[in-house]
């Protein structure tokens, strides 16, 4: 399945992801889902360095890159900016090379989804949880697909995420 197979989100959805990560406390979100991991899951604590300070980091940048970075490409349909699906795609493919397989995907999504509701607290809505799920679903699909976006002219995550933010944040 490719990107374009999928629901897009709504206007709504896309705010709603914005304000969900605007009200969490990112570092504790991070820490909050390795915890969940590696206790739920502990047979993939061996796929990760013993220090998580920088996992963390690169962790809470892909949240922030999703959160920002969907685009209407129809109206009222929002996907995945082209710009971030090859970042995302080499994403995946390090993610494999490391011994992260496919079933692993669905359980860390869900983890992912409870840590950033239990981070949110009483402000986490089902309207938000549901953005949230079609979201990681777009992040997983694209980390997942093999390189068919040859036109994109960023091949890291930090070169995505600085052009993302130039034009969310250009005066």
């Amino acid at each position: 399945m490719d990107n374009t197979s999928l629901q897009p989100l709504s206007n709504n959805q896309v705010t709603l992801l914005k304000q969900t990560f605007r009200i969490v406390d990112t570092d504790r979100l991070a820490m909050r889902f390795y915890s969940s991991l590696f206790a739920e899951h502990p047979e993939v604590k061996a796929l990760f360095p013993d220090d998580l300070t920088i996992l963390s980091t690169k962790i809470v940048s892909v949240f922030e890159l999703v959160a920002y970075s969907f685009v209407e490409t129809k109206a009222g349909e929002f996907n995945l900016q082209t710009e971030v699906l090859r970042p995302l795609q080499h994403l995946g493919e390090l993610h494999t090379k490391k011994g992260v397989v496919h079933d692993y995907y669905p359980s860390a999504n869900a983890l992912l989804l409870r840590s950033i509701q239990e981070e949110s607290g009483t402000s986490f809505t089902s309207e938000m949880e549901t953005a949230w799920k079609l979201a990681l679903n777009h992040l997983t699909v694209a980390m997942l697909s093999k390189h068919s976006h040859s036109d994109s002219p960023f091949e890291t995550m930090r070169d995505s995420f600085q052009h993302i933010r130039s034009l969310l944040f250009k005066t």
